[in-house]
């Protein structure tokens, strides 16, 4: 799941805030797993809480990190397959 949320963002298909969403049910129905924790996606658990919040991490910041992590989960994939 993780994969293809990384690959949709990345390809444009999905936005960073929409990715933090799904990312958040994906923990959410695993059980908050701390093998699904530990994975580049997982670890943006709860971001999508600052989203225009007024106390979280400018939009700009978010974005990048969403970025970088679904850049990392598709490196990750490539190595763990």
């Amino acid at each position: 799941m993780f994969m293809d949320l990384a690959r949709m963002h990345l390809d444009g298909l999905a936005g960073p805030l929409w990715v933090c969403q799904k990312v958040d049910e994906v923990l959410n129905a695993s059980g908050y797993s701390e093998d699904v924790l530990g994975l580049p996606l997982g670890r943006l658990y709860c971001i999508a809480d600052e989203w225009d919040e007024g106390w979280g991490q400018p939009v700009e910041q978010l974005t990048a990190l969403v970025r970088e992590a679904c850049e990392e989960q598709l490196r990750y994939g490539s190595v763990a397959t």
